[in-house]
């Protein structure tokens, strides 16, 4: 009984559809509080990838490939953004290793709780 528990299509590709969102500047009040264009494209790209419950999955090289910074950089701004209390960790990644599958980080969104509930 899995059904219950979709929150989108499978054919939706999460990512691709926060970005459009962010690009098309649909930004959330926490963006304001940064003036790096980067960092508050980032900020709204996790706000737009939570979900009912605020939580999301998101690599560093997806962050990189959306936002054109280094992978070293997006995690500083993700990390920013935990010590700004936007984010909580919930699961960490693991990078790609010889042999081994890379998983993107599992965060939940804090910040904004009423946003979520939208």
């Amino acid at each position: 009984h899995a059904w219950k528990r979709v929150k989108r299509p499978l054919s939706a590709n999460a990512l691709s559809e926060a970005w459009d969102k962010v690009k098309a500047g649909d930004m959330p009040p926490a963006v304001e509080e940064y003036d790096n264009p980067a960092l508050r494209e980032l900020v709204a790209l996790c706000w737009h990838l939570r979900n009912g419950e605020g939580v999301f999955y998101l690599s560093t090289a997806n962050a990189e490939g959306c936002i054109g910074v280094t992978r070293q950089t997006a995690w500083r701004y993700l990390t920013t953004m935990e010590a700004a209390e936007l984010l909580h960790t919930v699961k960490k990644g693991n990078p790609r290793r010889k042999g081994l599958r890379p998983t993107a980080t599992t965060f939940r969104w804090v910040g904004d709780l009423e946003e979520v509930a939208k």
